[in-house]
């Protein structure tokens, strides 16, 4: 059983639509989470293998274009892609200890 989290205006950064060894297109990056006066609070590594995988790519031609205009500065910053993301928490052990990411089930 999973249990969905959702958060919401989460800050998206370092977007990368990849292709996995299976010919399947992913996504990953950063949710970054701000308190109510927009202040840092928490980063989250993210991957994505669902449908939003579309979305998520739109996002980051928008990413990339603010970077082109003159790379990340404050100004920029608060440029980044903002979405409601919904997912779940995977933890799995690798060869340099436990990781654990977001996974991305819908951007809205």
């Amino acid at each position: 059983m999973k249990h969905e989290v959702s958060f919401s205006s989460a800050e998206l950064a370092g977007l990368e639509i990849k292709t996995a060894k299976t010919g399947k297109d992913y996504a990953k990056g950063v949710i970054i989470l701000r308190n109510d006066e927009g202040k840092f609070q928490a980063s989250l590594p993210f991957l994505c293998f669902t449908a939003a995988v579309g979305h998520l790519r739109s996002l980051e031609q928008q990413e990339h274009s603010i970077e082109l205009v003159g790379g990340e500065t404050p100004e920029t910053t608060e440029q980044r892609p903002v979405a409601n993301v919904s997912g779940w928490f995977r933890t799995s052990k690798t060869d340099k200890g436990w990781t654990t990411s977001f996974m991305v089930e819908s951007v809205n």
